[in-house]
């Protein structure tokens, strides 16, 4: 599933909310911005974000530059602007689960939802497997946004080796990049990058060490995860 394009058909649908899950906010914000910025129903989006950490912020749809709108707003102050805006606005609220506890939160993204609905603006939430309140849950799409591919990592790995090689000038063998793609399938994005951060930290490279590194890693993150048991791929081979 395209999620940038499923979002894109959520807002020519003029749907209030979307419910995104994933656990790389960081991928899922860049997926958001792409399908504001491909989204070409004569009306031009604006894109905000708010957290808890950094307060209300604009991204910028063509190169995703962030300007800081209020680093300090409440979330129900971030919403009573979105209510009152004219501006066809998609504000993203990272990590919603804490607030859903908070009755005085909820009835202010119900407000929002509320006004919303047929305007072409949109609330969207992002993060993990949180459950949605039943006040809130018939005005959200579900959308769950997948893991990186094979593919998605190697070339992110690539480009990190690269960047190694750039400014530390070490050797990188080219053909244990599909290798540690492979053993770093089921990982994010930000995960794989650790990985690779680490390898490169204790080896000096990416090698054969890297990929068994990466396997060996993986392993503690699915056991961390409670996952009850980890299959290494490697064995019966």
């Amino acid at each position: 599933m395209d999620v940038a394009q499923e979002l894109v058909s959520v807002m020519t649908a003029r749907l209030p909310g979307v419910h995104l899950r994933t656990y790389e906010e960081r991928r899922a914000v860049q997926t958001i911005r792409r399908a504001c910025s491909s989204f070409t129903n004569g009306e031009s989006k604006t894109l905000w974000i708010w957290s808890v950490a950094a307060g209300l912020r604009e991204i910028e749809l063509a190169k995703g530059a962030e300007t800081v709108i209020n680093e300090k707003y409440a979330l129900e102050k971030a919403l009573a602007d979105f209510v009152a805006s004219d501006k066809n606005l998609v504000l993203i609220i990272t990590d919603p689960q804490g607030i859903f506890a908070k009755e005085f939160y909820l009835s202010w993204i119900k407000r929002a939802l509320y006004a919303a609905r047929g305007t072409g603006k949109m609330v969207i939430l992002t993060g993990g497997e949180c459950k949605l309140p039943p006040e809130i849950g018939d005005q959200m799409h579900v959308l769950t946004f997948p893991l990186p591919t094979k593919a998605d990592l190697e070339k992110y790995i690539s480009t990190l080796a690269k960047s190694y090689v750039d400014k530390l000038g070490m050797k990188i063998e080219s053909e244990v990049i599909p290798a540690l793609a492979q053993a770093c399938t089921g990982l994010s994005m930000d995960e794989a990058k650790s990985v690779v951060a680490l390898a490169v930290a204790k080896f000096g490279t990416l090698d054969a060490q890297a990929v068994k590194l990466a396997l060996a890693e993986k392993k503690q993150i699915v056991a961390r995860e409670g996952v009850l048991q980890y299959e290494d791929p490697q064995a019966g081979m």
